[in-house]
């Protein structure tokens, strides 16, 4: 008896995967038209999901049964100081094209210091807008995903570390925005990680699939490494650049 020879599986083309997506969510009420129609919106759970029709239908059902607490998030305002404060730039582009986000001055945050639950909930709040933002503009604009640079010198001072219930806050939070609207965050480009964000920056790329990028300013060389992911003209000038670019938290 002749052995059996394995079958070769046949590669399917993405534009056909996507609209054998879009055919099994044309019968139901998930999306609207718009994204319904848009290539770029369903390759983005596609993509995060290993091309697997089945898994990007239920994540798409969760980002409609998520839709109300989305426009809750999108309807806070945020207090003049806070806007001062969390100063988050966009959208230059990187060398791919992709929209950049970049957080010049973290350290004034002051991320290590205690509040209480009232401004927790409120500053979760605030990253739920500002998520839900970065996503409306993706789909827009037909991009991938977002690419978020941000300089961690100096937010640690000393003996000081991170409280572990801020960063099970911040897992729980990045957890909670990935299971219904995932890739969003395509990269995380970090300048002067200390250890302890190091360890943390791998668990984001198991949990979440988001790529980190280890930046040092201890390298001779750190900002021809910085401006070959990002142009000159499209970093601001806290990172050596000339861009300018808009505050997106209001």
């Amino acid at each position: 008896m002749a052995p059996k020879i394995p079958k070769r599986r046949v590669k399917k083309d993405p534009q056909e995967i996507v609209e054998e997506l879009r055919l099994r969510l044309a019968p139901k009420d998930y999306l609207g038209d718009n994204k319904l129609e848009s290539d770029s919106f369903l390759l983005r759970y596609l993509r995060y999901h290993g091309m697997n029709v089945k898994n990007a239908k239920k994540s798409i059902k969760k980002y409609y049964k998520y839709t109300e607490t989305k426009e809750e998030s999108r309807k806070v305002e945020a207090p003049s100081h806070y806007v001062d404060l969390y100063q988050v730039f966009g959208f230059s582009r990187d060398s791919k094209n992709r929209p950049v986000v970049q957080i010049p001055n973290l350290k004034a945050w002051d991320i290590t210091r205690e509040v209480d639950e009232m401004e927790e909930d409120f500053i979760k709040s605030l990253v739920k807008k500002m998520f839900w933002y970065l996503e409306e503009e993706l789909f827009k604009n037909h991009d991938e995903a977002v690419v978020i640079l941000v300089d961690l010198k100096d937010c640690l001072h000393g003996e000081t570390q991170i409280n572990p219930h801020r960063i099970s806050m911040a897992m729980e939070l990045a957890g909670e925005l990935t299971a219904v609207a995932p890739g969003v965050i395509g990269e995380c480009i970090l300048l002067n990680a200390p250890d302890g964000v190091k360890l943390v920056t791998v668990a984001a790329e198991f949990l979440f699939k988001t790529h980190c990028t280890l930046i040092t300013d201890e390298d001779d060389d750190w900002r021809e490494q910085l401006m070959e992911i990002i142009p000159e003209d499209q970093l601001r000038p806290e990172f050596g650049g000339t861009f300018i670019g808009e505050q997106i938290l209001h």
